[in-house]
């Protein structure tokens, strides 16, 4: 599926614009295993009029901030995401899914106070076991998995230079100001069943062990002013 939305808006410096993609396929490769495939892409690009005081909403309320209009403040942003998740039936009672994906985002987003640049790149893993079993004539369903996730997130900021070159109408880009490297780590571990009490009511029970750590790096050269 494709969409392709634009507007210019009710504000000034408020034009949008956004292309989006989205793939779903199913296959059922035989009676025991079904493969899935979900894609989606969007790039966007919207300027940002940003907020107004109480006296230019009421005179004026399709005027965008100073600053962000002098700037030509705006984002603009290209994500997307793939995934694929393999289902396997081994008997009535019991299954497995895996699913592994991909992700990324580029963004672009000037702003009169500077402009940051951000690049995220992610990928993980999920892996789930469900099945029931039988006690005392009632059943009991339960699920199992683990899931790992992993971003490496960059970004950095500049100065923004629009109010030493009025006649470019836009930013223009300056010095860097910033310079940071993070890595993310997501682990996650569950387990849950579900038993049937009486006919109007269900004991649930699970466990779950989650960790998450992250790994910042200044990446920004040590001065007088950044230590």
């Amino acid at each position: 599926m494709y969409s392709n939305t634009k507007s210019n808006g009710f504000r000034e410096n408020n034009d949008y614009k956004r292309h989006a993609l989205t793939l779903n396929t199913v296959h059922k490769l035989n009676a025991k295993n079904e493969l899935s495939i979900l894609g989606t892409f969007s790039d966007l690009k919207a300027f940002i009029p940003s907020s107004l005081n109480e006296t230019d909403f009421a005179n004026n309320p399709e005027s965008a901030a100073f600053t962000w209009k002098q700037s030509r403040g705006f984002e603009d942003t290209k994500r997307g995401i793939i995934g694929i998740s393999l289902i396997h039936k081994f008997n009535e009672k019991l299954e497995q899914s895996t699913s592994v994906f991909m992700s990324f985002r580029n963004s672009y987003e000037p702003r009169p106070f500077n402009i940051l640049d951000e690049t995220v790149f992610g990928y993980g893993l999920r892996h789930r076991i469900t099945g029931n079993l039988t006690v005392n004539d009632k059943k009991i369903n339960w699920t199992s998995g683990i899931e790992f996730f992993k971003d490496n997130y960059k970004y950095q900021t500049f100065e923004n230079l629009y109010e030493d070159f009025p006649e470019a109408n836009s930013s223009i880009k300056g010095v860097a100001l910033s310079n940071f490297k993070e890595k993310r780590y997501y682990y996650n571990l569950f387990f849950e069943g579900r038993y049937p009490v009486t006919s109007k009511t269900d004991v649930v029970f699970g466990i779950n062990y989650n960790k998450t750590s992250y790994n910042l790096d200044d990446k920004f050269p040590v001065s007088s002013t950044n230590k």
